[in-house]
């Protein structure tokens, strides 16, 4: 398997949690990506701040794919709202082939649950729902279920992926 990159495409977001990964560095001092990084690519994991609320993951992703045909997947880090906003508001999701949606509170969850209406998410096949402590859901639909915790201390995961982000928040290929 190629490299696997976790792409910021925002360093804003409509939350504010107190063990966020993102409060755990300096997100100026994470190198900007290359285009050398991305043509050695198989998946590209979007990831902010919130990509559905100030970022167009949409564009990202349609770029990335028509510029770097080796880029396979890619993945998009949001949470249930934002993603159930940008779907209603008539987003599409064409250039995605995935969604990780992370359940932090009762709201997430609620409009996880209004999510399983829209038929473009059993379009896509690699979907997971990271579900915190204290959330319940009735169903999962095509989502992978994750338990997850917040860590004081962020661990990357130790599949040799690298951290990047686009430049001032606009990819420049």
């Amino acid at each position: 398997m190629g490299k696997i990159i976790h792409l910021l495409v925002t360093d804003k977001c409509n939350r504010d949690c107190k063990d966020c990964c993102n409060k755990q560095y300096d997100l100026e001092k994470v190198p900007v990506i290359t285009k050398e990084e991305l043509s050695q690519a198989d998946m590209v994991l979007l990831t902010g701040g919130e990509p559905f609320a100030y970022a167009n993951p949409q564009v990202i992703a349609s770029t990335i794919k028509k510029l770097f045909p080796n880029v396979k997947k890619i993945i998009v880090y949001t949470n249930a709202l934002e993603l159930y906003k940008y779907i209603e508001e008539g987003g599409t999701l064409k250039y995605i082939d995935g969604l990780s949606i992370s359940l932090k509170n009762k709201v997430d969850a609620s409009f996880f649950s209004d999510l399983q209406c829209f038929d473009v998410l059993n379009e896509l096949d690699s979907n997971r729902v990271y579900v915190f402590p204290g959330i319940e859901v009735d169903k999962y639909g095509n989502f992978e279920y994750i338990d997850r915790v917040w860590q004081a201390t962020f661990k990357p995961a130790d599949d040799g992926s690298i951290f990047r982000r686009i430049s001032n928040y606009h990819l420049e290929v």
